[in-house]
């Protein structure tokens, strides 16, 4: 927490109403008034990580495995290219973000830009770019995702977990966020 306030001062980001909000505030403050809150809903789960491991084979069994390996092997700013070139050899037009928001459509008008750059975040894991550990939760992953997003309207994201910067990265090229 020292760390946190010593970098971001009374300064941190709130996304509301599909609009990206400077709120001023030390993190300790924040914590103590949403702490209970945000644990609560972290610790919310809506499938098992058994559950999303099924989900993440059943999709790693129908992507060829020279396609595959690309995926596995593609730098951040590549994997986007890599996937949506084979969707669009599979069904032309088709693209993973199309993908992910196809059936989300009828959410739309629940759905903001960050639950979009999660989904394309969760879909990066699915596929197997950087992928998390079998037992890792996926509220982790979209806690991961969260930190991308807001990081994505900042300077920098300082992180020593490679995944998720790897994962930041190619989100970036992906969704045209910037993140340096």
């Amino acid at each position: 927490m020292c760390t946190l306030t010593e970098i971001c001062g009374k300064h941190h980001l709130a996304f509301e109403d599909n609009i990206m909000q400077p709120l001023f505030g030390y993190p300790k403050d924040y914590i103590e008034t949403y702490g209970d809150a945000l644990e609560i809903v972290q610790k919310f789960e809506i499938i098992t990580p058994e559950q999303y491991q099924l989900i993440k084979e059943s999709v790693r069994g129908r992507i060829p495995d020279d396609v595959y390996k690309r995926i596995q092997g593609a730098k951040p700013k590549e994997v986007f290219k890599i996937v949506n070139e084979y969707l669009d050899s599979e069904k032309p037009g088709q693209t993973i973000q199309s993908l992910t928001l196809k059936d989300a459509q009828i959410f739309r008008q629940f759905m903001n830009r960050e639950a979009e750059f999660k989904t394309l975040c969760l879909a990066l894991d699915v596929i197997g770019f950087h992928p998390e550990k079998k037992n890792k939760a996926i509220t982790n992953i979209d806690t991961d995702a969260s930190h991308i997003f807001y990081a994505a309207h900042c300077d920098y994201l300082v992180s020593d977990d490679g995944k998720m910067r790897a994962k930041a990265e190619a989100s970036t090229v992906g969704t045209g966020q910037r993140l340096t």
